[in-house]
Parts: C-alpha cells; sequence; structure tokens
C-alpha cells in the first residue's frame, strides 16, 4: 500500500462516518469507485466496502442508541431484511463477475441509483418531520418492503441502504428524520455485516483499506450523530441532492472513459464534508431537546 493511502482512506471514512451518523448515507457509494480507480477487483471493491459499511452502520446505531432514538423490534426487523437482500445481491454480483461485466454493472447501477435519489432530494426534499418525533416502530411487512431491496442494491454494489431508506422510512412509514435515520442504520449495519462475512469467506475482501476506512469512521459517527440532533433543513437537501447528481454524472463519465471524473468526485466528497460541519453548525436548526422543552412548557402551560 502507497504511503499516500495510509492517510487518504481514514480520511474518506471519518467523512463517511460522519454522513452515515447524520444522514444514514453509509459511504459506499463513494468507497466503491474509489476502491476500483485504484485497481481493486469490483467484487473485491464491493466486498471491502460492506466491511467499512458495517462498521459506520453499528457505531452510528451504538450512538443513536445511546439517544434513545432506535426502537428495538422495528430495527430487528428491518436488519433481517436487509441481510437478507445483501445475500441475493452478492449472488446476482458474482454471477456478473463470471460473465466479466462486474464493472460495468457496479459503477452504472450505482450511477442510476444515486440519480434517482438525488432527483428525489431535489425536486422534493423531505427535510421537514414526516411524522411525530419518537414515531420510529415499524411492522415487519413493512420493514421487509423496504430493507429486502435496499439490501439487495447493497450487496451488488456496495451500498450500506441508507441513501434509499432513509426516504423510504420517512415517506412509506411517515416518520420523522431523526427516526429515520436512526432506524436505517439498524439495516445498515446488518447489511454491512453480513456483506463482510460473505464476501470475507469467499477472500472477496481487501483488509487494508477496510481497517484504515473502518478507524476513521468511528470518529466520524460522533460528530454526524450529534450534529442529527438538528433538525436537516429543505436547503441542506436540495444541496446534498445536487451534489449526489453530480457523483451520478462523475461515475457515469469514468465509466465511457474521461478520467478527469475522478477529480469532481473527489471535490464532490470535500463539499459534502464542508456542508455537513457547516449544517452542523447552522442557526437554523433546532435541537431535539430545545424543542422538547418547547413541548413541555406548552404541554405546562395548558395543565395551569
Amino acid at each position: 500500500m502507497r504511503g499516500l493511502e495510509l492517510f487518504f482512506w481514514p480520511a474518506l471514512g471519518a467523512l463517511m462516518g460522519m454522513l452515515a451518523a447524520f444522514y444514514g448515507a453509509g459511504g459506499g457509494w463513494a468507497v466503491v469507485p474509489l476502491l476500483m480507480w485504484s485497481g481493486r477487483d469490483p467484487v473485491v471493491a464491493v466486498g471491502t466496502s460492506l466491511a467499512v459499511v458495517s462498521v459506520t452502520g453499528a457505531a452510528g446505531l451504538v450512538q443513536h442508541w445511546q439517544l434513545g432514538r432506535v426502537e428495538g423490534r422495528s430495527a430487528a426487523a428491518l436488519a433481517i431484511a436487509c441481510a437478507v437482500g445483501v445475500e441475493l445481491g452478492r449472488r446476482a454480483l458474482v454471477w456478473s463477475g463470471r460473465l466479466g461485466v462486474a464493472g460495468e454493472v457496479v459503477q452504472l447501477v450505482l450511477a442510476a441509483v444515486l440519480a434517482a435519489v438525488a432527483l428525489r432530494l431535489m425536486v422534493a426534499p423531505h427535510a421537514r418531520p414526516g411524522g411525530a418525533d419518537g414515531g420510529g416502530a415499524l411492522s415487519a411487512a413493512l420493514a421487509a418492503a423496504l430493507g429486502l431491496p435496499a439490501g439487495v442494491i447493497g450487496g451488488l454494489v456496495g451500498l450500506g441502504g441508507g441513501l434509499i431508506l432513509v426516504p423510504a422510512l420517512m415517506l412509506g412509514a411517515r416518520m420523522h428524520h431523526r427516526d429515520a435515520v436512526a432506524l436505517s442504520l439498524a439495516g445498515v449495519a446488518a447489511a454491512g455485516g453480513w456483506g463482510a462475512v460473505r464476501y470475507g469467506m469467499a477472500g472477496q475482501m481487501d483488509w487494508a483499506p477496510a481497517v484504515l476506512l473502518a478507524a476513521g469512521a468511528l470518529g466520524g459517527v460522533r460528530v454526524g450523530a450529534r450534529a442529527c440532533a438538528r433538525i436537516v433543513r429543505a436547503r441542506f437537501e436540495r444541496a446534498f441532492g445536487g451534489l449526489l447528481m453530480l457523483c451520478a454524472v462523475a461515475l457515469a463519465l469514468e465509466r465511457f472513459g474521461i478520467v478527469a471524473a475522478r477529480l469532481l468526485l473527489g471535490l464532490i466528497l470535500l463539499a459534502m464534508g464542508a456542508m455537513v460541519a457547516l449544517e452542523s453548525r447552522g442557526t437554523g436548526g433546532q435541537t431535539v431537546r430545545s424543542a422538547a422543552n418547547r413541548a413541555g412548557e406548552r404541554t405546562s402551560s395548558r395543565e395551569a
């Protein structure tokens, strides 16, 4: 491993951990193409990404659990559904690898997923709460309906599934943004964990960057979880969606031989890190604690 990678992978991991805990985006959408561009086999890149996603998801889940944002039975149901989906996606990727088209499948499917999520955020951001704060319960049937396809995509292209699950939980289950992020991390952790075990058993994982990325992620999740105490503003989601759309464009351009797209992806990652840092310190957000205090004051005044 080159000396530059010893600094690059932990820094990228810190950003991925921050985004995972703040928005549920586990980071596989950036880790996989970067690993492929550094010479790793596409199947190995996906396996390595899922190992890192398991750490970011689990660490973010613990942070949110300690803050009381995770409902246990719903988290277990979603985790099982995501793990089953990952196994199906892994088998599809291994099959495409035997046909010699794994690289094309990973980059083009990943670009399509990013474009779809980006378009949703840019056109109709769901930053305003979808439901009551604290409403993190989810039925087993809905968990399967949401978690299974998210897991399939995760096993196929190395995503934890948070980019898909957060909007799905807010729209399909009418959850508050904070509850959706917290619950999605149960699926992300399970998807990454099962994928890491299965790809690792087959020897389809590069442990050196996985360890460095995971080490950086452990520091990033603490920052992201605290930032998630604020209500994400619609303008943030539109900007985040715009950056994801640029990521999709960069992946598509690189797939068709435009190597300069790699620099574009790097600039996008820096912009995302700056956005989360600014959002976590912004004055427009409303903290969970202050909102709860105001609700308590209104209740006390009515009782009086």
